[in-house]
Order: C-alpha cells, then structure tokens, then sequence
C-alpha cells in the first residue's frame, strides 16, 4: 500500500484514498480519505485492499479534514536536549508552566530547524511512548472485558425473563429478537477491539534562557 493509492475496506466497501503510510509500533497503518463521507481516518494496511483501475473514475479530490473518533488518549510531554538526552521531569514542568501561564514567543525556527527537531522528537517519542500506549491498550481491553460480562450477564437475565411468560411462539419471536441484538452488540464490541495507534505532536517549542 503506497501513498495516492485508491482502495477499499475489506469489512464496510468503503472507497477511500491513501495519504500517507507510517509503521507504528509494529503496526502498518494507514491515512486514508474515504470519498463517501469526506472525512480522514488511521486504518491498518491489512483491513485495506487495493482497487484497480479507480484514479479514471474517481474524482482527484483530497479534502483533510480532521476525523473525531471516540479512543483513549494520553498527553506525553517530552523535553530534548540539544545533546540529545531526555529529561523527563523538565518536560512535565514545562507542560505545566504551557497550562499555567501565558507563552511568550521571542522568535520562530526555520522549517528546516523544525522538521529536524521534529524527526529527532519522533524518534525518542516512539520510544518513550510504547509503555504509554501499551497501558492504553492494556486498560481498553480490560474494559471491553468488564462490558463483555455485564453484556453477557444482562442477556441471560433477560432471556429468563422471555422464558417464563407468554404463548410459545411469543417466547420464539422474543427470543428470535433477543438474538440478534446480541448479536450486534457482540459484533459492535469486536469493532471495538481493533486497536488504532497514533502519535500525533501538538505543540513543538524550543525554550531558551532569559
């Protein structure tokens, strides 16, 4: 998968195209623009197939707009030094001062300076972050966990409650019904457990001395 591509969802048959392509933390994920409801989503290579012969019929159109997606998320201050070491509690009194005060900018950085600090922030940022997002994914889980067994527990409750009133193929019709939404909402939960990382910088600054 590369980046101007046109594809398709394997699961939804969604039309999108390929923005960029990144690996993150073992994942291969990719931004893509999906054409029907105009938005730009994180999706892994794998849930993506490519689809032939689009760029003769599909508009050249490319509109980044920012997707609002429901996910846990994690602020992770990280200061760098210009010999290339981390110190963390500087980077977190730093954040804090950026909440607390009101930021003064003496100067701006060249876009050149600023993608090489970007470049070098990433890396360490891909590092340090790791036990961030594998705590995130740890808690995800184990609340998709805790929903599986009060989902599980409430269907149960509910099908005792069909059982024991009504004509037989009253108690089949709800039964019938009671399936299928349990049904939905375990595939809804399945939906839930693909896991999407993303590492996006806020705010790059470069504090000097008075």
């Amino acid at each position: 998968m590369n980046q101007g591509d046109w594809v398709q969802l394997n699961d939804t048959g969604a039309i999108g195209k390929v923005l960029e392509v990144e690996k993150l933390w073992g994942e291969t994920l990719c931004r893509v623009w999906l054409l029907e409801s105009d938005t730009v989503v994180s999706i892994p290579a794998a849930r993506l197939k490519p689809l032939d012969g689009a760029s003769g019929i599909l508009p050249e159109k490319i509109a980044y707009v920012a997707a609002a997606a429901a996910g846990s998320r994690r602020i992770m201050p990280l200061f760098l030094a210009d010999n290339g070491l981390v110190f963390l509690p500087t980077a977190k009194y730093v954040w804090d001062q950026l909440l607390a005060t009101t930021l003064e900018v003496t100067s701006l950085q060249s876009p050149r300076a600023t993608q090489a600090a970007l470049a070098r922030l990433n890396s360490k940022a891909l590092e340090l972050g790791r036990p961030i997002y594998e705590a995130l994914k740890e808690a995800h889980f184990a609340r998709l966990a805790r929903e599986r067994q009060k989902a599980a527990y409430a269907f149960a409750a509910r099908q005792k409650s069909i059982l024991r009133v009504g004509l037989p193929q009253v108690r089949a019709y709800r039964l019938n019904l009671l399936a299928q939404e349990e049904h939905e909402y375990a595939a809804e939960l399945a939906q839930m457990a693909h896991i999407y990382p993303e590492l996006v910088p806020l705010l790059i600054l470069r504090v000097g001395g008075s």
